[in-house]
C-alpha cells in the first residue's frame, strides 16, 4: 500500500526511467531532480536501474576519451611525417 502511494505521489517507474535518461543527457529542474531522487530512494528496482545507467555512461565516456587520445597521437605522427617529407624534398 505504502509503495503504491509513493509511486503515485512521487512518480511511476515508467516515468522515472525516462527522467533518468533525461538527467544523463541534460540538466533537469530542481523539482524533477527531487522527485527522481525520492523515487530512487524508495524503489529498489529503479535504484538498480539508475546505478546501471551511471555505470554504462561512465564506461562509455572512458572509452570515448581513450579513442580521442589515440586519434590525437595518430594525428601528431602523421603531421610529423608530412613535415619531415616536406623538408626532405627541399
Amino acid at each position: 500500500m505504502w509503495n503504491k502511494i509513493i509511486h503515485w505521489v512521487i512518480m511511476p517507474c515508467n516515468e522515472i526511467t525516462f527522467e533518468i535518461e533525461k538527467k544523463n543527457a541534460k540538466k533537469i529542474s530542481l523539482i524533477q531532480n527531487l522527485r527522481l531522487n525520492l523515487h530512487i530512494y524508495c524503489c529498489k528496482w529503479c535504484a538498480s536501474y539508475y546505478k546501471k545507467v551511471k555505470l554504462i555512461d561512465n564506461l562509455l565516456k572512458k572509452q570515448n576519451s581513450k579513442e580521442k587520445l589515440i586519434n590525437v597521437d595518430d594525428l601528431k605522427s602523421k603531421i610529423k611525417s608530412k613535415i619531415e617529407t616536406h623538408y626532405k624534398h627541399e
